[in-house]
C-alpha cells in the first residue's frame, strides 16, 4: 500500500470520509474534505433517527479540533494526478493539490446487474447495497426480514 502523503483530499463527506479525514489529521496530515451536500454525513444513511444529529455534531467537533478543512456545497468535477478540480455552489471552479486523494463518495445500485439475476432463483429480493447503498446493519436487517418471508 502506498504511503499517505502530507496533503490529503478526501472526496465525500459521509461518515466514512469524515472519520477517515479526522484519523489522518490526528496523525499530522493536512486534510481537506470535499462534500457536495450542505452538511457532512447528511445522506439517507444517517443512523437511527434522533441519534444522527449527535453523531454529526461529534464529527464536526473532531473535524474542527483537528483542523480538517471541510468544503460543503462543493462538487468534485475531475481528479488528475495530485489535483482535484472542484466546483462550488456558485459554479466557480478551482483546483486543490494533494499528495494523496481518497475517494469516499457515495454509490448507486447497479440496477441492470441486479435485474439480470432475477430469474436465477424462485424467490428474489433486492436487499443491501443493490437496493440502496447504506450501512451494513441496514443490509443485515433487510436480509433477515427477507429470509423470514421465504
Amino acid at each position: 500500500m502506498p504511503e499517505t502523503g502530507e496533503q490529503v483530499i478526501v472526496i465525500g463527506g459521509g461518515f466514512a470520509g469524515v472519520e477517515c479525514a479526522i484519523g489522518l489529521a490526528q496523525n499530522g496530515k493536512k486534510v481537506t474534505v470535499i462534500e457536495m451536500c450542505d452538511n457532512i454525513a447528511s445522506g439517507p444513511n444517517t443512523p437511527y433517527p434522533g441519534t444522527g444529529s449527535m453523531q454529526v455534531d461529534a464529527l464536526w467537533l473532531h473535524a474542527n479540533k483537528n483542523h480538517v478543512d471541510v468544503r460543503l456545497n462543493t462538487k468534485c468535477m475531475e481528479v488528475r494526478e495530485h489535483v482535484v478540480v472542484c466546483e462550488n455552489q456558485d459554479g466557480t471552479r478551482y483546483e486543490l493539490e494533494a499528495d494523496t486523494i481518497i475517494s469516499a463518495g457515495g454509490m448507486k445500485p447497479r440496477e441492470e446487474l441486479v435485474e439480470s439475476l432475477r430469474e436465477a432463483a424462485v424467490d428474489f429480493a433486492w436487499i443491501g447495497d443493490c437496493y440502496a447503498p447504506g450501512l451494513i446493519r441496514t443490509a443485515v436487517e433487510m436480509g433477515y426480514y427477507t429470509a423470514l418471508d421465504i
